[in-house]
């Protein structure tokens, strides 16, 4: 089913682990899945693992944009 949140963690775990290894655990591409995976563990209720993800994701955009940077809006917007 297209809106089922734990099939879509599940797809974007995968993408991650693949990202990971094709980008390094430092690149963008892996800090953008890591906002879109935070979101839906969020969903699923998991707080504590969507905030460990989101953050996870914003030192990576810090690292490669700045802290006043645009890229740094879609993490600090899933902490709020």
């Amino acid at each position: 089913r297209l809106g089922d949140t734990e099939l879509q963690r599940s797809v974007l775990e995968r993408a991650l682990r693949i990202k990971q290894r094709e980008y390094g655990p430092e690149h963008a591409e892996v800090a953008n899945t890591l906002v879109i995976l935070g979101t839906a563990v969020g969903d699923l209720g998991d707080l504590d693992g969507q905030r460990g993800l989101l953050e996870r994701a914003m030192k990576i955009q810090e690292s490669h944009f700045g802290p006043d940077s645009r890229e740094m809006l879609s993490a600090l917007g899933g902490l709020c």
